[in-house]
């Protein structure tokens, strides 16, 4: 059977593409039915992004696609590395990268929480509670640092990604007093990418104060 290349429509950049004879030929030799819905480009991509989330990635017409998951951007509270997940965290809890996931696990040290005094896990459970109101957000952040637990450090990470400002401040204030040298290389790294001008002070003010308790020149 003889084929010839053939124009077709890319489903996700709306491209045309070349679908060669030669490919055909592989396609219809492996008993493939189904035309190649994406360009070379984008099914690359999809590859790469699949590997990215460890998803086993496809190569034949016909399989079901990867389910692709959200990825949210954290901080580990372990090393203080930025990294990423596949999923929205819900609540104001220690989040790792895949390193300290796994020495976590392997240490039993994972979901700490029920060990955690009842008070802290409620100021824990309140600063990441978006339902609360922002007063006692910010009171739980504040309650945080004079409680001088350093497990309050994770959750206080965690909250530099809340949409609200206000508690952004707050854990960014919170952590210049309660925070060490993994938290201080964290939040230099955060102030890098800070997309919000008016944060920038409350991260330098942080850093400053961290510089000093850990003996680090101030820039």
């Amino acid at each position: 059977m003889f084929f010839d290349d053939k124009k077709l429509m890319c489903k996700d950049c709306s491209e045309e593409f070349l679908f060669t004879a030669g490919e055909q030929d592989f396609f219809r030799a492996k008993g493939f039915t189904n035309e190649p819905m994406r360009c070379p480009e984008c099914r690359n991509k999809r590859k790469q992004r699949a590997m990215e989330l460890g998803l086993p990635s496809v190569t034949a017409p016909g399989v079901p696609p990867p389910v692709l998951r959200e990825v949210t951007t954290i901080i580990c509270a372990h090393c203080g590395k930025e990294t990423t997940i596949p999923f929205r965290p819900q609540l104001a809890r220690p989040l790792y990268c895949r390193e300290c996931y796994s020495l976590a696990k392997t240490q039993n040290l994972l979901n700490p929480e029920p060990t955690l005094p009842p008070e802290l896990s409620r100021l824990i459970e309140r600063l990441g509670n978006q339902t609360e109101p922002e007063q006692a957000r910010l009171d739980a952040a504040l309650e945080l640092v004079e409680s001088e637990d350093k497990r309050a450090v994770g959750p206080l990470l965690q909250a530099l990604d809340d949409e609200n400002q206000k508690i952004v401040w707050a854990a960014i204030e919170a952590l210049g007093q309660l925070g060490d040298e993994q938290v201080l290389t964290a939040l230099e790294a955060r102030r890098e990418t800070a997309t919000t001008a008016n944060l920038e002070p409350t991260y330098r003010r942080a850093i400053e104060r961290l510089k000093k308790r850990v003996k680090q020149p101030v820039s």
